[in-house]
């Protein structure tokens, strides 16, 4: 079973904790545009973040967008993000990483806490937005469910230390 599927798996059954009916796997980038043009605010949209790539045009006028990713550790994305400019609509950004991740035997993977942190510095001086950047417990892939609430708590303000250098 592939990250998306298991991604999918996870919001589509917690709709009641995410207080919200509306979560749905998109899996194109004209579906996903006809979702956000339809919907003016709410829903969780299971997706990848290729979608969202501005070359490609802008994909929707809102400003109230949440986009979780685990982008950082491809190749190239350090240097795309900073040859490139955040829109000014972006308020917050959280960066999640297990502390374990480091420890993998995958070469690449082992880099992740590395250039999420470079990526954290880059995004502080070259936007607005409150950039949080924390390890949190376990790896990857485990426990997510206590990452993604923290990152919940931090991007809708509930957390009362918003930044972590």
């Amino acid at each position: 079973e592939d990250l998306s599927d298991q991604t999918s798996k996870l919001f589509e059954g917690s709709k009641r904790y995410l207080k919200t009916e509306k979560v749905k796997t998109i899996g194109s980038r004209a579906g996903l545009k006809r979702e956000l043009s339809i919907n003016e605010s709410g829903g969780v949209y299971i997706t990848t973040i290729q979608k969202f790539e501005e070359a490609t045009g802008l994909l929707s006028e809102r400003t109230n967008i949440i986009c979780i990713s685990g982008s950082l550790w491809y190749d190239g994305f350090t240097n795309w993000l900073s040859e490139n400019t955040l829109s000014l609509s972006v308020k917050r950004i959280c960066m999640l990483l297990g502390e374990k991740e480091k420890l993998t035997r995958e070469k690449r993977i082992s880099t992740v806490e590395e250039r999420t942190a470079y990526s954290a510095e880059l995004l502080r001086k070259r936007s607005n937005a409150n950039i949080s950047f924390q390890l949190v417990e376990g790896t990857h892939f485990s426990p997510i469910t206590p990452s993604l609430e923290k990152g919940f708590e931090i991007i809708f303000g509930t957390n009362k230390q918003q930044v972590i250098d």
